[in-house]
């Protein structure tokens, strides 16, 4: 599909997707610029980038590389969130305040079973 980005006023290439992520929007492949080529020009670039036969191939791989920056984003967020919860625990036990004190009761004061 044609269609016009309405926040840069550029001319695009859009692809139709179905899936439920995308809510059905079309995905953008292929950019035209701000002035609107000729018919014919749109064609040849089409041609020249395959992007009619190669259109649902070109989205797949924007998604596939999305989902892979995405996981590489929760993984960093995920050892960032790690890396804090240690330093609050290290500081506040380190000023005897920790909500929750551990308590380690050493072998010898141990009840022994018999």
């Amino acid at each position: 599909m044609l269609g016009q980005f309405k926040d840069t006023g550029e001319w695009g290439i859009f692809v139709a997707r179905g899936t439920r992520e995308s809510g059905g929007q079309p995905f953008p492949v292929f950019n035209l610029g701000r002035e609107l080529p000729s018919r014919e020009q749109i064609q040849k670039r089409l041609y020249e980038g395959d992007v009619r036969r190669r259109g649902k191939e070109i989205v797949d791989e924007i998604d596939r590389h999305f989902d892979a920056e995405q996981k590489k984003l929760a993984d960093i967020a995920s050892d960032g969130a790690g890396q804090l919860s240690e330093a609050i625990d290290s500081h506040m036990r380190a000023q005897g305040g920790h909500p929750f004190p551990r308590v380690f009761v050493p072998a010898t004061y141990r009840k022994k079973e018999s």
